[in-house]
């Protein structure tokens, strides 16, 4: 289950927060966000729902059972959702352009 603690630390320095700043958002001590990470202890239920809705994934992506993220756009109206895509789609195009 290690997979949990590096999704939780590739999220976390994807998104520029601290560990001690994740703590404190989730109101736990930054000694359990290291535990997480590490793979020594693992959140309850509870964190990781909070987590995965933080980081605006699944909770099945951070167990590892999913492999891809999922952005969620149900909240967003038209134009933003179109502006999103159009943002996935460029930085597709970009990779592929660059063979990567």
């Amino acid at each position: 289950m290690f997979i949990l603690g590096e999704r939780i630390g590739q999220l976390r320095n994807r998104n520029n927060i601290s560990q001690k700043k994740l703590a404190e958002i989730l109101h736990v001590s930054r000694t359990s966000i290291c535990s997480w990470e590490a793979g020594t202890a693992y959140p309850t239920a509870q964190y990781l729902a909070a987590l995965a809705r933080y980081f605006h994934v699944t909770t099945d992506y951070l167990l590892g059972i999913d492999t891809e993220e999922i952005l969620k756009i149900d909240k967003l109206n038209a134009t933003e959702k179109e502006l999103v895509l159009n943002l996935i789609h460029y930085f597709e195009q970009q990779k592929e352009e660059n063979g990567k």
